[in-house]
């Protein structure tokens, strides 16, 4: 009787452990199947985005649209786009949208890169920086913090560079009220969206560089 009972409790904690590893592995499959679903999301917006800016002729089209991107992607109650002077070594907030409208940055003057703020790592670097205490980590530092009349300010941040052929020409900075906001599906959600917008600015820049040189043209020969 004691060997049978003994077998029985044997036979029992290997079915449990069976059971066990069976609801792990579900468990598992199905955190993968929904990994594999956010990512194809992903994709689409990724790609809405790509034929959005692809048509863009005005850099308020290319921050629009980024701004829909960002909003669909990850938590953004705040929201910077810089452009860098590499020559002056300042940025530009060039736009800025925070609790659901578009914020007026043509007064803003230019911001030295300093050394230690997140945008300004993040031009450094070359490197996405996530911050989950934003406003100690720009204090003292030129910043555009966003927030409503009644004193609520960001707690986290993800500053990312945007890049082209190596060079930096400014960043992203996504702002939200929430603690520690942005994970690493985040960073590559930005990183992806950055690129994308670099390309685009630099074709504005382009077009406009040889409408001004045709005019030009014109004005001699006229």
């Amino acid at each position: 009787m004691i060997t049978k009972g003994s077998q029985a409790v044997g036979i029992q904690g290997i079915a449990r452990d069976i059971s066990t590893r069976r609801r792990a592995e579900e468990a598992l499959r199905e955190a993968d199947q929904r990994a594999l679903s956010e990512y194809e999301r992903l994709l689409e917006r990724i790609s809405g985005l790509a034929q959005a800016l692809g048509t863009a002729r005005e850099l308020s089209v290319i921050f629009r649209g980024l701004r829909e991107f960002t909003k669909a992607s990850v938590p953004c109650d705040g929201f910077v786009v810089s452009l860098y002077d590499p020559i002056l070594d300042m940025r530009t907030a060039c736009f800025a949208w925070g609790d659901g409208k578009e914020l007026d940055v043509s007064d803003l003057p230019p911001m030295p890169v300093t050394s230690s703020g997140p945008n300004s790592r993040a031009v450094r670097t070359g490197q996405v920086i996530i911050t989950s205490d934003y406003m100690s980590a720009t204090l003292g530092h030129p910043s555009v913090i966003v927030g409503p009349d009644n004193g609520l300010r960001p707690q986290s941040s993800i500053a990312v560079p945007m890049t082209v052929m190596g060079r930096i020409i400014g960043t992203i900075e996504v702002q939200s009220y929430q603690l520690s906001a942005y994970e690493p599906e985040h960073e590559t959600a930005m990183s992806m969206a950055a690129n994308l917008t670099a390309v685009a600015i630099e074709n504005v820049r382009l077009l406009r560089r040889e409408v001004v040189q045709e005019r030009q043209l014109r004005n001699r020969t006229a």
